[in-house]
């Protein structure tokens, strides 16, 4: 009882701090606008968080993990090759089109904290990379640099999602989807051809 409490309130604390990051910035956001947002004593921070900067971190560390988790399961998920690319990039884009907010946190803030991120499978960075290495080894795209072909795959799809947040795409991400594969595929398999 006690901890769904503590839960509910960490939830409320989240959603209020999510919202005037964005509207904000993390550094123009008060501690007490977050709480009264949240409906809580400001003190009721402090027993969740030692500062708005460990609950800003928090924030992403969830949210980008969140992502990582949604890309692993969607490759673990998966067959082939064709089909990976395929469930990566439409579990992203259905995270982009469900929770704009938290993808548009995690864009804004990055810079602050990726030198946080350990670099394991809470990382959506490392686990597309792994995913591309695997993929050289067995043979099922060309030789290349892995880290250079994963940032391009990523651009590939984080670029129109900046466009999405900013209003220039009117579709949902998910409608992309075939388009970002095929450009994925290109970069990953018919490269050099």
């Amino acid at each position: 009882m006690v901890q769904d409490r503590k839960v509910k309130t960490r939830n409320k604390l989240f959603a209020a701090a999510l919202e005037l990051f964005n509207a904000k910035g993390i550094d123009a956001t008060s501690t007490k606008e977050i709480t009264e947002a949240a409906g809580v004593a400001e003190g009721t921070l402090y027993r969740h968080f030692s500062s708005k900067d460990e609950l800003a971190w928090k924030l992403f560390e969830h949210h980008y993990g969140n992502i990582a988790s949604s890309l692993l399961t969607a490759r673990r998920q998966s067959s082939d090759f064709r089909e990976t690319v395929e469930a990566t990039v439409y579990a992203f884009c259905k995270l982009v089109d469900i929770a704009p907010e938290a993808f548009s946190y995690c864009m804004l803030s990055q810079h602050d904290f990726l030198d946080r991120v350990a670099q394991d499978e809470g990382n959506p960075v490392v686990v597309i990379q792994s995913f591309i290495e695997e993929a050289i080894e067995k043979k099922d795209i060309p030789n290349g640099d892995p880290e250079l072909l994963s940032a391009i795959s990523l651009g590939i799809v984080m670029q129109p999602a900046t466009f999405k947040l900013y209003g220039r795409l009117e579709k949902t991400m998910t409608d992309y989807a075939d388009h970002f594969v095929d450009a994925i595929w290109s970069v990953l398999v018919k490269r050099g051809k």
